[in-house]
């Protein structure tokens, strides 16, 4: 993977989208290589364009240390997240929550039930202030053959799926 090339998502009309960098991306794989066979997330961070209307994704989280990691499941933790929130959204040029990324060693990207219904209630929290979080699942296996399906959730529950 091209760490200088921007990858884009995007909704059907193209109206609303996101935007990952190849660096991004080979991070994500990194952390997915370490997990080997258990499920794994964390956080995205970045910042929006001018429009509102693209996502940039310029960082992510590994699984805070309190995350519990499982061969079909991955309950993300909380420890230290605050501060590295804090500290993102005080920097010089400051980013934001954008939402969360998951791994699904050696099976579909799709988002379960459950991803679904996290994402959901984390785009109704009104204090995480991050109306429509993304959720990107990374799925298959990071050394070979993998693929990604990115979403958006928003307030009133829908899902969109960008292609």
């Amino acid at each position: 993977m091209k760490a200088h090339k921007q990858y884009e998502f995007w909704m059907e009309g193209r109206h609303i989208g996101v935007s990952i960098s190849g660096f991004v991306l080979n991070e994500l794989l990194a952390e997915c290589k370490k997990s080997n066979q258990y499920e794994t997330g964390g956080v995205l961070w970045g910042k929006y364009n001018d429009a509102r209307t693209v996502a940039q994704v310029t960082g992510l989280s590994g699984p805070p240390r309190d995350s519990r990691h499982g061969g079909f499941s991955f309950k993300r933790g909380i420890a230290g997240l605050q501060k590295m929130v804090d500290a993102l959204w005080n920097a010089p040029v400051r980013r934001y929550y954008l939402g969360e990324w998951h791994f699904h060693p050696f099976a579909s990207p799709e988002p379960s039930y459950v991803d679904i219904v996290q994402m959901q209630k984390h785009a109704a929290d009104q204090k995480l202030q991050c109306p429509e979080p993304i959720l990107i699942v990374l799925g298959g296996d990071p050394r070979r053959e993998w693929s990604v399906s990115v979403s958006i959730f928003t307030r009133s529950g829908l899902r969109f799926r960008l292609t």
